[in-house]
């Protein structure tokens, strides 16, 4: 089981789009956002309900799509959604 405070987070790739498993515990995750404003990713742990927001960063995107690579991570223990500022996006 990987703990949240245990996920590594690096610049990603903008391609392909979405959530992609890219080798053994790491997961690229790329999607076109069409604003300025800040946004991420919000994990979500199945089994235990913590959250956890993680932000694009805004020199690491390729047009209107942020990208983020996450390492050492099941995502199968984990629900995923985008969020602009204070929005969910699904």
């Amino acid at each position: 089981m990987t703990a949240m405070e245990d996920i590594k987070i690096s610049y990603g790739k903008p391609y392909p789009l979405g959530a992609t498993c890219v080798g053994p515990m790491q997961v690229n995750f790329a999607v076109v956002i069409n604003s300025n404003k800040q946004c991420g990713i919000v994990l979500y742990n199945k089994k235990t309900k913590v959250e956890k927001r993680i932000s694009f960063c805004s020199s690491n995107k390729v047009g209107n799509i942020r990208c983020r690579m996450l390492s050492n991570i099941d995502i199968k223990q984990y629900e995923y959604n985008y969020y602009i500022e204070d929005k969910l996006i699904n």
